[in-house]
């Protein structure tokens, strides 16, 4: 029940299940962040939601729709 209300807590409690992360998942992270390098030349004018949080992020997403 605490999970359901806070999510840090969830988060928390199941970061002892996780499976430890391997050299291939590093390599696979690595290349995560290399095509958001080409994606951010591809589309300079981009809007960046990272920062926000969840809600944040999709009212930003839906006035952008609403352009």
């Amino acid at each position: 029940m605490n999970n359901l209300q806070c999510p840090k807590l969830l988060w928390r409690s199941n970061q002892k299940t996780l499976p430890e992360i391997t050299l291939s998942d590093e390599y696979k992270f690595a290349q995560g962040h290399d095509f958001e390098k080409y994606v951010k030349m591809l589309y300079p004018d981009g809007i960046e939601l990272r920062e926000l949080d969840f809600k944040e992020n999709i009212e930003k997403k839906q006035l952008m729709k609403e352009k």
